[in-house]
């Protein structure tokens, strides 16, 4: 057999090949074509020469292809749904194990991590209300005091007639932790009494639905969270202490009027005043007899307001200067997550 006949066999073994990956061959059939004839033609010129029988072999050798690398199917958003929205908690870091009787908690608020730890409690009986308070220590608030000892901690008595009576305690960690009773009997025994039963907390929370999503970089300060109420009619807030002043956030139940100019918030109605400086505070500020009319300055507060139906209101209210825009952007990317667990409150 000569060169002729040797490459003649051999395209035609290689034309008759039968294809084994049918599924990839729909994909690359023109492709795969063309490379498995290049490589059949270049075996040929190898074994130019040798008999028929070894082209006879090469013709019934197996050809092992291998199975297409499996595709993973495209992740349609549908199928794995963005985290629902959460609101704020913060851990309250003690609580009182003791209380008068009769008493409630309706109030607790708490500074967000990395800001200084200010925390309080309130417990109300009609019109009577207990306070449990952390905060910074400062020597200056302790100057002049009687020291002596409540439950292993050094603690300060404060009694001012047409005050709320108060008692410090030493807490950890440069911490000060406080009791003020308004009127609940003997207020002095009670006040010791609930000192004495102040222990670490760590499991109950100030929680609210609210967060803030944006704020422009100039307000960056300290966040304080509030809840206060009942089970049924509570009010939540956010307060933002700055430089730049001070920005408030609260979702509460109420009827109220909106002013303002009308727009679309958060996808529903809602109305946006803005308020500005005031240079002349005209009859607000009484003049001195002697001397040209007082002026003072300040700013009327701007406001971003929506109705988030069961009369909740969800309002905005910031003394700081901020354009219009930014007001919008605050109010639309604010958090609004389920609603806080509230059974600590009193029905």
């Amino acid at each position: 057999m000569n060169d002729d006949m040797l490459r003649d066999a051999l395209l035609t073994i290689a034309d008759r090949a039968h294809d084994p990956g049918p599924v990839a061959a729909r994909i690359t059939a023109r492709t795969r074509s063309h490379r498995q004839r290049r490589g059949l033609l270049v075996a040929a010129a190898a074994v130019a020469g040798t008999t028929a029988g070894t082209a006879v072999l090469l013709g019934r050798t197996p050809r092992v292809v291998s199975d297409p690398p499996a595709v993973s199917p495209p992740v349609s958003p549908s199928v794995s749904p963005l985290p629902a929205p959460t609101g704020t908690r913060v851990p309250l870091l003690f609580r009182a194990t003791w209380m008068p009787a009769g008493y409630a908690e309706t109030a607790r608020e708490a500074t967000l991590p990395g800001a200084p730890v200010r925390q309080a409690r309130s417990w109300q009986r009609g019109d009577d209300v207990i306070h449990l308070f952390l905060h910074p220590r400062t020597e200056e608030e302790l100057a002049g005091r009687t020291t002596s000892t409540i439950g292993g901690r050094r603690a300060w008595l404060t009694d001012n007639p047409g005050q709320p009576l108060q008692v410090h305690l030493d807490a950890a960690e440069g911490m000060l932790l406080g009791i003020a009773v308004e009127k609940a009997g003997d207020r002095a025994r009670t006040a010791q009494r609930i000192a004495a039963s102040i222990e670490p907390d760590g499991v109950s929370e100030c929680a609210v639905s609210l967060a803030f999503g944006w704020l422009p970089g100039r307000l960056a300060g300290t966040v304080t969270a509030s809840l206060n109420g009942t089970r049924t009619d509570w009010s939540e807030s956010l307060i933002l202490e700055s430089g730049q002043g001070r920005l408030d956030v609260h979702l509460t139940g109420e009827v109220s009027t909106p002013k303002g100019e009308p727009v679309t918030l958060r996808g529903v109605p809602g109305t946006v005043f803005m308020g500005g400086e005031i240079k002349d505070c005209g009859d607000a500020v009484v003049p001195p007899t002697d001397g040209p009319p007082a002026t003072c300055r300040g700013r009327v507060a701007s406001s971003a307001r929506i109705e988030l139906g069961g009369s909740r209101i969800l309002r905005v209210t910031t003394w700081a200067e901020v354009t219009r825009d930014e007001l919008i952007r605050i109010m639309n990317e604010l958090v609004v997550g389920p609603e806080p667990d509230v059974s600590w409150l009193p029905r």
